[in-house]
């Protein structure tokens, strides 16, 4: 990968992570948008940003090579992990820490779509149906109208 392709990667977010949010660190990595390649882009040779998500080493870590929606789980699931140490358990007896049903947002998915995939977006996507967003997997994306069509010649 070239150091140009590198640094506009890195400034996706806006030097953050594209799913903590957090500020880049000096030692950041690079995860590939896997359906986006595969699927959407899979003629283009060429590589570009939409390609790509700048990610933070614990975030990198932990997603590994796992889709989003199972990065997402994952995540909603560390409470339950959490319930079962005794380090957690005295810290919720003691009010240090308030569990929540909050759902794991996406950073990248709290910004505005169209930015980053310009000429992709409708109103027509029907994630949130417990259907994923095609282009970027989420539950949560309401603008990407290639869901339908696409995701059916995947399967």
């Amino acid at each position: 990968m070239n150091q140009t392709l590198r640094k506009q990667i890195y400034q996706k977010y806006g030097a953050k992570c594209a799913y903590c949010g957090n500020k880049l660190p000096q030692r950041w990595y690079i995860d590939q948008i896997r359906t986006v390649e595969k699927e959407f882009y899979k003629n283009n040779k060429q590589k570009t940003t939409k390609d790509y998500n700048p990610v933070c080493s614990s975030c990198n870590k932990a997603k590994g090579s796992q889709s989003l929606e199972s990065f997402r789980r994952t995540i909603a699931n560390f409470i339950n992990k959490l319930n079962n140490k005794i380090q957690y358990q005295l810290a919720k007896k003691y009010n240090l820490v308030e569990e929540t049903d909050n759902k794991v947002i996406f950073y990248f998915e709290s910004l505005n779509h169209n930015k980053n995939f310009p000429g992709l977006y409708d109103n027509n996507c029907k994630a949130g149906e417990d259907k994923p967003c095609f282009i970027c997997e989420s539950l949560q994306c309401n603008n990407c109208n290639f869901y339908e069509k696409e995701k059916q010649q995947i399967n």
